[in-house]
């Protein structure tokens, strides 16, 4: 048989049946393999088949089907089973559940996505929700690592646990890893030959390079001695570049063909063709000059002594491209003005603090507001305008016919029909009324600074890494509760110290997932503890002693929801049931809630403690009286499990929900109506929600894809 290694906890989990098997022969052999079939957490049993006593049992007729059987857990499938099903022993329910866990680990050897029809194939299960529970249980058990996909129907698995080998599987394996270490040594000297011709390729284009930079450099100091050779010249602007056909210039100063180092335009004349008048250059230009220059019809006068021709359209384009100079003669040292001024423009906006999306949003909705506000002054009458009006129309059309002329009376004081205020809209200029004008040059509102980072980051081992619980809560005294593995961690956000409440491990034994704590919940006056566990049972706690005060039953599987109303706590489970429990009477609950048809895995008791709002994995989202056993309303909008949930503290009856991974909206409903309000899409898992008691505002948490905080305003 092959020899596998095993790790630390499912070696511990095996150990006491392999300790057993040294002295046990026979039925007690053939009873040690029907409890460890059936123990929980067991899911390897390659070690157990190689013990002497148990492997005895292959030659014994009587019990060599147990041996079977247990070859049939350590590398088998449920198809393997039901094909020789007649030749073995008939499995119990927890035995026939884990066989197919381990088929469900076999059948993602090929596919890490295995669709529903094959699974309720595969594993001979009637319907979609007891697949769902299976498969949610092999989750549990970390036999498998993955999600649900209810829209596509199928399962998409991330990892599983190592299955036992099968016999001869090694040899196969090797003959595997040998083909592919001779086709990874075949692409390594492939690799290595296109190394080889990337580097030549390299170092042919560092050489272009060179030459290029070279060229580069050359053609700079060409172009920077023309620069320099044309420096002093200047050319009047006057017309398009028609107009300068016809220039040329003089040379001084030149030896033997070749220009010297000084040179000097003795005379300028620039023919315009546009009908402008000519242009005389300026004198700290020119040198003596005589009338002849200005009538010689090809515009330019040149010295008989060693002249030199250059090209006129070549040096306009030299002048104006090298270097621009204006008729002020002002310095100007940067050939490009224009883009310095806009780089300097660039330099400033980049100092300037990036605002971020959410910042953007936020005003783009102040202006919108704004927006608003005043197209409404401006669009609608005003109130004293209005007034204005009803008065003018009742004084012109009296009531009643004044039958004395001269009736004696109060004297009323009279109005004046003129302009009285500043602020009236005739002394205006803008067509804005004043009240308009008056929002639009009012400060802005600053945006609220939310910080990213946390002040206080608390170190959390052993947290588990499960959506369906509620392990983290605050107290009334500004305490949090945080339910860390087996036992539960008190800390003060006041003196920031820590203090360890329980631990449900039991004494004397090893740590382990099923004595864990899967829920937590403070009591309103923050005296008392409610404690959740993977058991089932519900335990109080009193924070000042540290001691248990009550241990109530009724759950048969983890609490992973509690939430309290007064002295009643209310919980609920995976069995699907939920529990009223008032800490004041004996009795182990009061009233018991069935509604759920899958794990219940959020509870919240509404401000004034008359309704309860459960949620669950089947997707529905309950709302209870508190006076009666069955559901007022049932709010099945949502696509995936429900278990973020909170009442406003500031609208009765206002209520917000978030659905899980396939859902990712959060929902508004009126408990009081029974209606759906709104709905907003956030794009992630949904994984608590908190109103603000001082603003109406709504804080979320979200897990995958985005694992992010928001915050909603105005609600």
């Amino acid at each position: 048989m092959s020899e596998i290694v095993l790790s630390s906890s499912a070696r511990q989990r095996l150990e006491p049946y392999l300790l057993l098997s040294k002295s046990a022969k026979g039925g007690a052999c053939v009873q040690l393999i029907k409890d460890a079939l059936a123990a929980p957490g067991v899911y390897v049993f390659a070690e157990l088949l190689d013990m002497p006593n148990v492997a005895e049992l292959q030659n014994n007729e009587q019990h060599v089907s147990y041996h079977t059987l247990l070859r049939l857990f350590s590398y088998g499938t449920y198809k393997d089973y039901k094909e020789n099903a007649s030749t073995l022993p008939q499995l119990e329910a927890t035995q026939l559940n884990k066989l197919k866990h381990l088929s469900i680990v076999s059948l993602s050897e090929e596919s890490r996505t295995i669709p529903y029809d094959i699974l309720l194939q595969y594993l001979d299960i009637p319907n979609v929700r007891e697949l769902e529970d299976l498969i949610i249980e092999a989750i549990y058990q970390d036999v498998i690592k993955g999600k649900l996909d209810q829209k596509r129907k199928q399962l998409e698995i991330e990892y599983t646990m190592g299955r036992d080998l099968r016999p001869g599987q090694i040899d196969q394996m090797l003959e595997v890893l040998s083909a592919w270490s001779q086709t990874s040594e075949e692409i390594l000297k492939v690799i290595d030959t296109k190394i080889v011709q990337v580097r030549d390729a390299a170092i042919e284009n560092k050489k272009q390079k060179e030459e290029y930079e070279k060229e580069v450099e050359r053609l700079r100091k060409e172009v920077k001695s023309n620069s320099k050779n044309v420096d002093h010249m200047e050319i009047m602007t006057g017309g398009s570049i028609d107009q300068y056909a016809n220039m040329d210039y003089h040379d001084e100063n030149t030896k033997g063909g070749r220009a010297g180092k000084s040179r000097k335009l003795t005379s300028v004349t620039i023919k315009n063709t546009c009908n402008y008048s000519e242009y005389q250059p300026m004198s700290h230009y020119t040198g003596n000059h005589s009338d002849q220059a200005h009538q010689n019809s090809s515009g330019v006068q040149r010295n008989e002594q060693n002249s030199t021709t250059v090209s006129p359209v070549r040096t306009i384009i030299n002048t104006t491209t090298q270097r621009n100079t204006y008729d002020r003669h002002i310095p100007q040292r940067t050939p490009d003005p224009v883009n310095d001024y806009r780089q300097l423009r660039i330099d400033d906006n980049t100092k300037k603090r990036k605002i971020s999306v959410i910042e953007e949003d936020a005003q783009q909705e102040e202006d919108g507001r704004i927006y608003r506000a005043v197209l409404g002054k401006s669009m609608f009458p005003l109130k004293d305008t209005t007034d204005e009006i009803i008065r003018r129309i009742n004084n012109s059309s009296p009531s009643k016919v004044q039958k004395t002329v001269l009736p004696y009376s109060t004297p009323t004081k009279r109005r004046s029909n003129a302009i009285d205020s500043p602020f009236r809209n005739s002394y205006s200029s803008s067509p804005l009324p004043f009240e308009a004008q008056m929002i639009l040059t009012s400060p802005r509102k600053p945006l609220r600074y939310i910080s990213k980072h946390p002040y206080k980051v608390l170190d959390a081992p052993d947290l588990q890494d499960d959506f369906y619980l509620n392990l983290v809560d605050w107290s009334s005294n500004n305490v949090l509760g945080v339910g860390l593995g087996t036992c539960v961690y008190l800390w003060s956000a006041a003196t920031s110290r820590v203090v360890k409440l329980c631990d449900m491990a039991s004494q004397g034994s090893h740590r382990n997932s099923a004595e864990n704590v899967t829920s937590v919940s403070w009591m309103p006056t923050g005296s008392h503890i409610a404690v959740g566990t993977a058991l089932g049972p519900v335990e109080i706690w009193d924070v000042q002693k540290s001691k248990r005060v009550r241990k109530m039953r009724g759950h048969t599987q983890r609490v992973g929801a509690l939430a309290w109303n007064q002295y009643t706590v209310s919980s609920g489970s995976r069995d699907r049931l939920i529990y009223h429990r008032d800490v004041r009477v004996p009795n182990e609950y009061t009233t018991k809630l069935t509604g759920h048809r899958q794990e219940v895995c959020g509870l919240k008791w509404n401000p004034e403690g008359t309704q309860l709002a459960s949620g669950s994995n089947d997707n529905k989202l309950l709302i209870w009286d508190s006076a009666s056993d069955v559901p007022i309303y049932k709010f099945l909008h949502h696509t995936a499990a429900v278990k973020a949930i909170a009442w406003s503290p500031h609208s009765h009856g206002l209520l917000a929900s978030g659905g899980g991974s396939q859902d990712k909206h959060i929902r508004f409903w009126s408990t009081s109506t029974g209606e759906a309000l709104e709905c907003y899409d956030t794009e992630s898992q949904v994984c608590n929600l908190a109103w603000s008691r001082h603003s109406n505002e709504l804080v979320s948490t979200h897990g995958y894809s985005q694992n992010q905080s928001h915050l909603m305003g105005k609600i």
